[in-house]
């Protein structure tokens, strides 16, 4: 295969990604293993990551007495946890949500 033949291949492999929505979960896979280093796994059952928007992470929680055990332990505490984990994160603020799932 030619060299030209190679970026061209690259080039289309990186449009599929980007335009199936493939190419995030890479970074939802990183981002879920971090949030599960940082509350824990027992904590991560009960949670569900929504969305990463503008900085602000939504987390779905399944009922309101972990609702209540994230907000009490603090969410601000928890946000330079996940900078830590993820080298250049943009996550600046978690927003959470009570949810059934």
């Amino acid at each position: 295969m030619k060299n030209g033949q190679a970026k061209r291949l690259s080039a289309f492999i990186s449009d599929y990604l980007a335009t199936s929505g493939l190419a995030s979960t890479k970074e939802t896979n990183a981002l879920w293993i971090a949030w599960q280093t940082v509350v824990g796994e027992d904590v991560a059952e009960h949670t569900r990551l929504l969305g990463l928007r503008a900085g602000v992470l939504s987390v779905e929680v399944d009922s309101a007495v972990w609702l209540q055990e994230l907000r009490a332990a603090g969410t601000s505490s928890l946000v330079p946890l996940l900078r830590e984990q993820l080298k250049g994160s943009p996550v600046s603020e978690i927003d959470l949500k009570l949810g059934t799932f």
